[in-house]
């Protein structure tokens, strides 16, 4: 239950006004009960990885950790990434050479960041994108660029301006797109004129890849279903992950 759910609840069936911090305390308690102890699933995540890699021959999984600060034999969960059914080298031999990814915030004991690619490919806590990919071609999320942008110029025609930019499918009319904003916003021509060309605009993109996106719906579709999973405990995030790629590749 979330809280404002628990709190309608205890009202109407019980007539008790619950402040926040008690309520906290007591789904806390609730989700102990229900999944278990979320700082012992941590010990189980190589248990975890090992069935992993059983069950799904061909399957990669990474998991890395850092020393203790205080005790040198113990080691502290860092960061993992997992690709399920040899997708990784599928990458590699050039069938999908071009992916979505984008990052979600985890609710879980120790923090944390999921990353994860469109399809999917593949999903991770915790990880950069040059331990996976290193030497890829990178695109803009035209998005995020516009959203920074936005905050800085509410103008409705310098953002009809952005994305005339990012849709040009010629270098000329881009050039042309730029040269209006340099006109209407001299600083917002030179905000745009730092982020690399061939990472934000189809005039630039190259066409190897034979794929036009410039925004991350994919991503984010994927992101909003496994909302209410990133506050579970760390091998139940991780399997309800797991699962719902699976029905979706399914």
């Amino acid at each position: 239950m979330k809280h404002s759910e628990a709190l309608t609840y205890f009202k109407s069936k019980c007539d008790l006004e619950l402040n926040k911090s008690s309520l906290t305390r007591a789904l806390g308690d609730a989700r102990h009960i229900v999944y278990g102890d979320a700082a012992a699933q941590y010990g189980m995540v190589r248990d975890y990885s090992e069935t992993l890699l059983m069950c799904n021959p061909g399957s990669t999984v990474r998991i890395t950790t850092i020393p203790h600060p205080n005790q040198s034999e113990e080691a502290t969960f860092d960061k993992m990434y997992i690709c399920l059914d040899g997708c990784m080298k599928g990458f590699k031999a050039g069938c999908r050479p071009l992916i979505g990814l984008d990052g979600a915030f985890l609710k879980i004991r120790f923090d944390g960041q999921i990353l994860a690619a469109d399809k999917p490919l593949f999903y991770g806590t915790n990880i950069a994108i040059q331990d996976v990919f290193p030497d890829v071609h990178h695109r803009f999320c035209v998005w995020h660029l516009w959203r920074n942008f936005n905050k800085q110029w509410k103008d409705n025609e310098l953002r009809r301006l952005l994305w005339e930019c990012a849709r040009s499918t010629t270098q000329e009319r881009f050039v042309e797109g730029m040269m209006k904003i340099q006109r209407v916003k001299k600083e917002a021509w030179e905000y745009l004129a730092k982020w690399q060309r061939d990472a934000w605009s189809w005039a630039f993109f190259p066409t190897q890849p034979k794929c036009d996106n410039i925004c991350n719906n994919a991503c984010e579709v994927f992101n909003a279903r496994i909302k209410e999973a990133r506050a579970k405990p760390i091998i139940t995030l991780l399997e309800k992950f797991r699962m719902y790629i699976m029905r979706t590749i399914a």
